[in-house]
């Protein structure tokens, strides 16, 4: 598909003299579908002057057709197209085959020197309820510093999705529209105002295509086809030095719904002010350093309020170093706010290998409100120097098990029920199972810790049986009535039922571990157990540490409500 003074050519390998459909010969159509057809023709100047309308002969018991835009012509009077809306009958069967007979006209009937285009498509159904999602690779990319023309330009982001339809088999060259939420953003009257471009996905060696946008009733829009696999693709173009958020949404007009499948943002990475919103902090930085926890997958980053804040707000995070050639570089992934009144508790997750190890950077964010200005936040300075392992203790064996107070004992330990993982956090409802409220809640249980052992005498990674040891509790939290405890346990000789192993149980009480509550400026605090076994030579071997993230503080709770325990 290309433009020509704005008039829109169907496909380029359209033979010259040929009437062009804009949803070919063989595609698949969606049974109460509404199609955006465009009819174009690149033919001779006094041939396309002569054109006066596009007629479209069909059994109105299968479509009906409704003239939307009339013949347009080029300046050159070279190229031709007009728009019309197929409405599929709602009725009709899946895989019944619609056939229709599209005509160049005069203003006295058929235009003799124009062959009249023989179309046949295949109904087919979807649920209406589904929706059409587009991914790419980077939602973000900065604004191109030179001309960036839809083909040769070098900066664009691509977005794809797929078709399927109630069946899951791939829908053939099947129609959708891609809006976006606000208008003026992919359509302008003003063509030199608008912030991006649309492209067709080329093949390999071909140059992609501008892809028209159309506006009806302050609807902006384009109109994608699906190939034979029922992969859709574009590109989005940015203008040169143009900052934009776009949001786009899909729809298989008037089946699915118009639903948001993915945004643009175009902003430039370097702040370019002096003062903005409060720096992000990151939880658990010690004195600018962070350290790798054992068992995360990445850093969390909290943001507090900022003036004007709404729900639809997105923020875009990035990094630089202080060197002089250092560039910013953007952290993913990219987070949508959806509830602003709770920015404060919400945390931000960023992976461990997106960061340089031992280098000294900067992290900020930037504001990418729907439709309004943006803006970047103050900087916080960190170093990541990696997981600091203590080099006198090696950690040998299999981390514990911990299950909430929802379990009951014995405790199937060989059963993830009630078990809680490394990436689920503890949070209250996990450890109060056991308390009644009002009541005093010393001797109440809030986790099972769980120490495996084995008479195996070749697996190294577990204790042997018969083994004593201690359990460590390590509670990192400003309100946490305990930073460090430890339990003393043992593995019993025998084994558990048809097994080379057995457990020994440690119960962590509540009071131990309630009331661990975040701060503003590390975020939610950490809780960790790791053991270690008492050897004949005096040695100790220590197993690899199980750490979590916790905030098991009540809702609005008092400063001097102890929950049933001691005083903090």
């Amino acid at each position: 598909m290309s433009i020509i003074n704005n008039i829109e050519l169907i496909d380029n390998s359209c033979a010259f003299g040929e009437l062009c459909a804009s949803i070919p010969n063989g595609a698949d159509v969606i049974i109460g579908q509404t199609c955006y057809l465009t009819v174009s023709l690149t033919a001779d100047s006094n041939l396309i002057s002569s054109i006066d309308s596009i007629s479209i002969e069909a059994d109105k018991s299968y479509l009906t057709v409704e003239n939307k835009n009339n013949w347009m012509v080029s300046e050159n009077k070279n190229f031709g197209s007009a728009v019309i809306l197929l409405n599929i009958n709602n009725n009709l069967s899946s895989d019944t085959l619609i056939k229709y007979t599209v005509h160049a006209m005069s203003s006295t009937g058929y235009i003799n020197g124009i062959k009249p285009l023989e179309i046949e498509y295949t109904t087919k159904r979807v649920d209406p309820t589904s929706l059409i999602a587009l991914t790419t690779n980077n939602e973000y990319i900065e604004p191109p510093t030179e001309d960036n023309p839809v083909g040769t330009g070098s900066s664009y982001v691509t977005y794809s999705g797929k078709l399927l339809d109630c069946n899951n088999n791939p829908l053939r060259n099947t129609q959708v529209l891609v809006s976006s939420e606000h208008p003026d953003k992919i359509f302008s009257h003003d063509k030199s105002k608008t912030p991006v471009h649309i492209g067709t996905e080329p093949k390999n060696g071909e140059l992609s295509q501008k892809i028209m946008t159309h506006s009806q009733s302050s609807f902006d829009f384009f109109a994608v086809n699906s190939d034979i696999h029922g992969n859709i693709k574009f590109r989005v173009y940015p203008v040169r030095d143009t900052s934009v958020r776009i949001d786009f949404d899909t729809q298989i007009l008037n089946v699915t719904p118009v639903n948001y499948a993915a945004s643009i943002y175009v902003f430039n990475a370097i702040r370019s002010s002096s003062f903005g919103p409060n720096a992000p902090r990151i939880s658990g930085i010690q004195n600018g350093k962070v350290e790798k926890i054992p068992g995360a997958k990445g850093i969390e980053v909290h943001v507090a309020s900022y003036p004007d804040g709404k729900d639809t707000d997105s923020l875009i995070f990035f990094m630089q170093g202080f060197n002089q050639n250092d560039k910013p570089i953007q952290l993913k992934p990219i987070y949508r706010i959806d509830n602003i009144t709770s920015l404060d508790t919400i945390p931000f997750y960023f992976t461990y290998d997106q960061l340089p190890l031992n280098k000294p950077m900067k992290l900020y964010y930037l504001v990418a409100p729907e439709n309004q200005e943006y803006s970047y936040s103050m900087t916080e300075m960190f170093t990541y120097i990696g997981e600091q392992n203590s080099p006198s203790n090696e950690e040998v064996y299999d981390k514990v098990k911990v299950y909430t107070s929802h379990a009951t004992p014995p405790i199937d330990v060989y059963s993830e029920e009630n078990e809680t993982f490394e990436w689920h956090g503890i949070i209250l409802s996990m450890i109060n199972r056991n308390k009644k409220s009002g009541q005093s809640a010393k001797g109440v249980t809030g986790l099972y810790v769980v120490i495996m052992g084995t008479n195996d005498q070749n697996n190294k990674n577990l204790p042997q049986l018969g083994s004593k040891g201690y359990l460590n509790v390590y509670i990192k939290t400003p309100t946490s009535r305990n930073t460090h405890k430890s339990y003393q346990f043992s593995l019993l000789p025998t084994v558990d039922s048809g097994k080379q192993t057995d457990h020994a149980v440690v119960n962590i009480p509540y009071c131990d571990i309630n009331r661990a509550g975040p701060s503003f400026s590390k975020g939610l605090g950490t809780l960790s157990f790791d053991y270690y076994i008492e050897n004949s030579d005096g040695s100790k071997t220590y197993s690899k540490k199980w750490t979590t993230k916790i905030n098991t503080v009540l809702p609005n709770q008092a400063n001097d409500n102890n929950d049933g325990c001691d005083p903090l």
